[in-house]
């Protein structure tokens, strides 16, 4: 069963160059649906998580996907962020930074089928990081190519206003399952200030807005809402260092000062473990929906036994922030 929820954490660092392949799922293979259960909520344990992200950067655009799944965690999940509003992401004790102790669930292979783009499947890989420096076991991806001849994949895999299967293709510890409509990606929407390609200024003790022009996800699935979501690194790679979202796509979005001075305090080189003053790093702006599936393999659970997946798809532009002189 998919639910919607109304908030939920996102964050862009762009990284890497990505594998291309694709798949196509038998269609005549039977939909996970099959196992309808009253919906996980955020209070089931943690199941795994699936992430796909259109990335603006510099003029160029890529498609990122990562996945991956849960047999057991403990502990078995981790609070979320305090949203609304403006919070402090230094200490890696939430979703979804916090780390706790993972046997890994081989699904097989992940493959995203959109309505209008081109299927992909995601590259099986062993034993590394992603780009929140969160380490697997194993897990599947589709890097970004930010930087290559490759650059400009985000609309051939991850089409805007629109929903997306997942396909587990099944393993010796899995069965073949497509999830119908378990994601969804927002309308295209644009930055005005900064644009997409301005650096942002922050200044000590002054409140920092940045605005957008609303649009309206004309193919969003009944009881789903984009997000607006923003978040802030130093240099090199410090963070998530003050992460920020509101409910809906109002057209702006603002950090109080009291946070803007967080993130120029904690942005610069790490001495004695603890990251000192930066004079510059980036900044991501999007728009997103969360939803969540049951991680299930058809078979009758008890309730506190049934794990959640994390469905996050976001419409990200990353760009440059400075510190004031």
């Amino acid at each position: 069963m998919r639910l919607s929820i109304p908030f939920a954490f996102g964050l862009v660092l762009v990284a890497g160059c990505g594998d291309d392949s694709k798949a196509t799922p038998d269609a005549a293979k039977p939909s996970i649906d099959a196992f309808e259960q009253p919906p996980v909520t955020l209070q089931s344990k943690e199941g795994g998580e699936i992430r796909l992200e259109w990335i603006s950067q510099g003029g160029m655009t890529t498609a990122r996907m990562g996945a991956y799944f849960y047999k057991t965690m403990t502990p078995a999940k981790f609070d979320f962020p305090a949203f609304p509003g403006c919070v402090e992401m230094r200490q890696r004790d939430h979703w979804p930074l916090a780390q706790g102790t993972i046997t890994p669930l081989d699904v097989g292979d992940v493959v995203l089928v959109p309505k209008t783009g081109t299927p992909f499947k995601m590259a099986r890989t062993m034993n590394t990081k992603d780009a929140f420096q969160r380490p697997h076991e194993l897990w599947w991806q589709k890097p970004s190519t930010i930087g290559t001849p490759q650059a400009g994949d985000a609309d051939t895999y991850l089409p805007p206003n629109e929903s997306y299967d997942v396909v587990f293709t099944g393993s010796a510890d899995w069965p073949h399952q497509i999830h119908k409509d378990a994601a969804f990606m927002p309308e295209r929407w644009t930055p005005t200030s900064p644009d997409a390609l301005q650096a942002a200024t922050l200044t000590r003790n002054q409140d920092f807005t940045v605005t957008y022009t609303p649009v309206t996800s004309s193919k969003l699935p009944p009881g789903a809402r984009v997000n607006t979501f923003m978040a802030f690194v130093g240099t090199p790679n410090i963070g998530p260092i003050v992460a920020c979202q509101e409910e809906g796509t109002d057209g702006s979005m603002t950090v109080p000062a009291a946070m803007v001075n967080i993130i120029l305090d904690h942005s610069g080189a790490v001495v004695n473990g603890e990251a000192g003053p930066g004079t510059g790093g980036r900044f991501v702006r999007q728009q997103l929906t969360h939803q969540l599936f049951e991680l299930t393999n058809g078979t009758e659970v008890d309730e506190a036994s049934r794990k959640r997946v994390d469905v996050l798809t976001i419409y990200c532009y990353n760009n440059a922030w400075v510190a004031a002189p």
